[in-house]
């Protein structure tokens, strides 16, 4: 039986986003040889461990020249930031294949451009991730994963987590997806992911937020494990190529804590989670979530 339609879809994304593994290598080793400070090792692996109550994510003190500060808090980019990719042009006969599956997807491609993003802004309930964790890929993605989902719904607006994804987004760069449904695709997967047919459940609905914040629900992030995804190094082999230097994809797995009304239970997530260079920053962002877990 053929597959639906957006089985395509949510395979090319999951696959080609994994496509480039290599490549991340050859500039990680390339900013070793470079700079006066080494990199940071990178861990096949990443176990972080216990957090603290309500432990959010600190915003960075220092200078950066990608965002400004405006009033009450509030930081957005600085719209003459662009990140940096190569001027080569994919032409592999897997990049040609995934390509063909895009084009075959128009109707999925088309939902994920409509799927239009708020501006991007870091606030006080949602900071930004500390631009010292930003060129590390395994530290962005622990933060990122930690920020996204330790919630108070009671004091945590949701359109405050939706200005935070907008501003940590990545490009999902991948042969034959048009720019801008590559640029919104974070937001769509994560706020609308019955119209672009990626796994629900990471960031509840409008009204269940409202519903959860009346119950005085509260979610922490207790650990995070990051992992390679498997497909990536089949992908990289069948010669699947990125224009981004900085495409990957991980596994990402952990527990949380779930607070309500002084009781509490642990759960376990998992998630596939893909990055890339961020479109408002410099160094990582994210340019889709998928496979969300919970049990």
């Amino acid at each position: 039986m053929r597959p639906d339609p957006g089985y395509w879809w949510r395979a090319y994304r999951s696959r080609v986003l994994s496509a480039v593994a290599a490549i991340v290598v050859l500039v990680a080793i390339a900013l070793v040889l470079t700079t006066k400070h080494p990199a940071p090792r990178r861990a096949t692996a990443a176990h972080v461990g216990a957090a603290s109550t309500n432990r959010r994510a600190e915003p960075s003190t220092n200078s950066d020249p990608s965002t400004r500060a405006n009033r009450g808090g509030v930081r957005t980019p600085r719209q003459r930031y662009r990140p940096s990719y190569s001027a080569s042009v994919p032409d592999s006969k897997a990049d040609q294949r995934a390509a063909t599956i895009v084009a075959q997807n128009s109707g999925l491609v088309a939902a994920t451009e409509s799927c239009t993003p708020p501006a991007p802004a870091w606030t006080s309930q949602y900071p930004s991730i500390p631009h010292g964790d930003w060129t590390s890929e395994t530290r962005y993605i622990t933060k990122f994963v930690r920020e996204l989902l330790d919630r108070n719904y009671r004091t945590q607006p949701r359109a405050d987590l939706a200005r935070w994804v907008s501003a940590e987004s990545a490009g999902a760069l991948l042969p034959g997806v048009p720019t801008r449904a590559a640029d919104n695709d974070l937001y769509a997967s994560l706020f609308y992911p019955r119209r672009t047919q990626t796994a629900p459940g990471v960031v509840p609905s409008a009204p269940r937020w409202a519903q959860l914040a009346r119950q005085g629900i509260r979610e922490q992030v207790t650990h995070v494990f990051i992992n390679p995804d498997e497909t990536w190094v089949r992908d990289v082999s069948a010669g699947l190529t990125s224009r981004d230097p900085l495409t990957d994809e991980r596994d990402v797995n952990g527990t949380m804590t779930v607070t309500r009304r002084g009781s509490t239970i642990v759960e376990r997530f998992a998630m596939q989670l893909s990055v890339g260079s961020a479109l408002h920053h410099m160094g990582y962002g994210v340019s889709e979530t998928d496979a969300w877990k919970v049990n």
